[in-house]
């Protein structure tokens, strides 16, 4: 399954319990075997942004951040390393009515035919559009 940085961010910022339960269950499910986890490279550096600002506005703390980085890299996912054009980005974008992030995370789903994991509403609606299954916890 691919997995956007959204579905991961509520296992470390305050969030509802809903958004929590989201994250827990990928979590959960990738603990016992039942899911195997693919981030594109752009995850990586959409999670460390978010996290950095978080921790210098004091939302959170250093070590909460760092807890979070390596709880992340026990999950074992499988890192695909991009390299598109410009002109690739904006076709893709285009081509599934999203931005051209989501288009990174949706482009790879469709690529390996993998479901995708998000609490982005653009990037589920984008990806129901493009007949892309949406992970849903239930």
């Amino acid at each position: 399954m691919v997995v956007d940085a959204s579905a991961l961010l509520p296992l470390v910022l305050s969030d509802t319990s809903a958004r929590t339960d989201y994250a827990a269950a990928i979590i959960e499910r990738t603990a016992r075997g039942e899911l195997e986890l693919v981030i594109p490279q752009i995850c990586h550096l959409e999670l460390a942004g978010v996290i950095a600002r978080k921790v210098r506005s004091r939302a959170l703390t250093d070590a909460t951040a760092q807890e979070f980085f390596e709880q992340l890299d026990g999950l074992g996912f499988e890192l695909f390393v991009e390299s598109f054009r410009y002109s690739e980005l904006y076709a893709n974008a285009m081509e599934l009515g999203s931005q051209v992030a989501d288009a990174i995370y949706l482009s790879l789903a469709r690529e390996l035919d993998l479901a995708i994991a998000t609490l982005d509403g653009g990037m589920r609606q984008a990806a129901k559009q493009a007949g892309i299954a949406v992970f849903e916890v239930r």
